[in-house]
């Protein structure tokens, strides 16, 4: 019996190991069919992936250029805005009765001495001559 057994024991011992080879064979040639990809499929990945980092690059650089652009907008902006709030305190200033009235005498002109209002040709009103009279 003892030989039976010893046997019996060789044989458990050669299926384990051929199983175990069997396993490993099969989960190795398993991980080599998932892991490997050809080498047309590397080059593509290698590809799009340098496609959408230039993409990403260009875009960036875009909106830095357009960043940039408007900033110097908003500073232009700015500055003609402040300049039309000069220009219009000045016109303020400009448009007062007594502001009139001082430029005109100072660039020599002097009141009217004799005028006439014309309306409709039965309604002369005038002054000075005495032409209406």
């Amino acid at each position: 019996m003892p030989a039976i057994a010893q046997r019996r024991a060789d044989l458990n011992r050669q299926q384990t190991t051929s199983d175990v080879t069997r396993k490993v064979r099969r989960s190795r040639l398993r991980r080599r069919v998932r892991g490997a990809f050809p080498p047309a499929l590397r080059l593509g990945l290698v590809g799009l992936c340098v496609l959408v980092l230039l993409g990403w690059m260009s875009v960036y650089a875009r909106l830095a250029v357009a960043g940039y652009a408007r900033s110097d907008l908003l500073a232009a902006c700015k500055q003609e805005q402040l300049k039309n709030q000069e220009l219009r305190i000045r016109l303020d200033t400009l448009r007062r009765p007594q502001n009139v009235v001082a430029e005109a005498q100072k660039s020599g002109m002097v009141y009217a001495t004799q005028y006439e209002y014309v309306g409709r040709p039965q309604d002369v009103a005038s002054t000075g001559n005495g032409a209406g009279d």
